[in-house]
């Protein structure tokens, strides 16, 4: 018979992550977003709908799936969705004042879509 403490399943077990790892996915989520949503205001891309939003979108997610060292809980998908919103916002509005609109300026749906794009590459 095993003692309460010795039978619980493990963080690894479960695959929920480390409170580093979940800094280092938040980090690695939000520098892309704002990054690429900058990049994208910068070139004037926001135009084309929701197309650079939704690439984005997978490209933070890839970000949040690597700060999360492969871990693929719900926890980073929920990360990946929200900085990827969170830094679309961000990004632009450091730079949209002095060159026009972005990403956020196109499309919500496009957000909207970028995030759930995020999750889904966070979550596979």
């Amino acid at each position: 018979m095993k003692c309460p403490s010795c039978s619980r399943v493990s963080l690894h077990a479960r695959a929920l992550g480390t409170p580093k790892q979940y800094v280092t996915a938040t980090a690695a989520g939000l520098l892309a977003a704002i990054g690429l949503g900058a990049i994208v205001t910068i070139a004037h891309i926001g135009f084309f709908g929701i197309i650079p939003a939704i690439l984005i979108g997978l490209a933070v997610g890839k970000a949040v799936a690597w700060g999360a060292h492969g871990h693929r809980h719900s926890g980073f998908m929920a990360i990946a969705a929200a900085t990827t919103v969170l830094g679309l916002a961000v990004g632009e509005l450091l730079v949209a004042p002095r060159l026009g609109p972005g990403v956020l300026s196109a499309s919500l749906l496009g957000l909207v879509l970028a995030g759930i794009a995020a999750a889904w590459m966070a979550g596979h």
